[in-house]
């Protein structure tokens, strides 16, 4: 299946959210979601790297109803991720704000926020905010072909600054590309099946986007870093104490 032709509206940005920071009031319950309050929608536009379009798709046979599908995959969509990879969110509808925990390598983690920039029975698309790894949207979809059901995950993406850009070329790509195709099988798994997952990469743009190395400002993975080791400095008298 060749790479679709994704919807303007997902490369624009989400009404509620346009032109303006997540407020507190939209974060998800219970979580403090660093990273997340006062930051924009950054589609591929906004991104600093190389663009890329990548597809990941797999047939369930005998096809299960993509409804079904999507329904399961939204309601535990955390659990489908490979490692201690989360997702929290209230839900999963059109303009919903996410909190994403990611582990990097070496042992060290990323807070950072997506927003569900639209929803429907067939998926739903999120957009990464600044400060994410890419700036970009990703498509997650179920949809019948044949006898069977094309679940894919899409995505059109720019690494967010040249210290992401230069992650992905020191192998980010070949392991965000496993992480997804981790995911899918996954969700064939909850099905009990476990079909081949079929993988689709494109360089649209070689260029890199010089004018946007300011996003490394936002750069979520440093501020986590920063964030939580400040937060051990600041436990470490009571540690100390016993």
């Amino acid at each position: 299946m060749r790479l679709s032709r994704h919807s303007s509206r997902a490369r624009g940005s989400s009404p509620k959210h346009h032109g303006a920071g997540v407020e507190e009031r939209d974060l998800p319950s219970g979580t403090d979601a660093p990273n997340v309050a006062g930051r924009r929608l950054a589609g591929p536009s906004q991104g600093f790297g190389q663009l890329w379009r990548k597809r990941f798709s797999l047939s369930l046979e005998p096809g299960v109803p993509p409804g079904e599908v999507m329904r399961e995959w939204k309601r535990d969509f955390s659990a489908f991720w490979p490692g201690s990879n989360q997702l929290a969110a209230d839900r999963l509808e059109e303009d919903a704000v996410a909190a994403a925990d990611l582990e990097l390598p070496a042992g060290t983690r990323v807070a950072t926020g997506l927003v569900v920039l639209r929803s429907e029975e067939g998926g739903f698309t999120l957009m990464t905010l600044q400060g994410h790894m890419f700036a970009g949207w990703v498509r997650f979809a179920a949809a019948p072909e044949g006898g069977a059901t094309d679940v894919s995950v899409e995505i059109e993406m720019r690494a967010g600054d040249p210290m992401y850009e230069l992650g992905l070329m020191l192998g980010g790509h070949q392991r965000e590309e496993q992480f997804w195709r981790d995911t899918l099988t996954a969700v064939a798994a909850r099905f009990g099946q476990r079909p081949e997952v079929h993988t689709e990469v494109q360089l649209r743009d070689r260029r890199r986007r010089w004018s946007k190395w300011r996003n490394v400002w936002h750069n979520a993975a440093i501020r986590t870093q920063l964030q939580r080791g400040w937060g051990w400095l600041g436990s470490l008298p009571g540690r100390l104490r016993g």
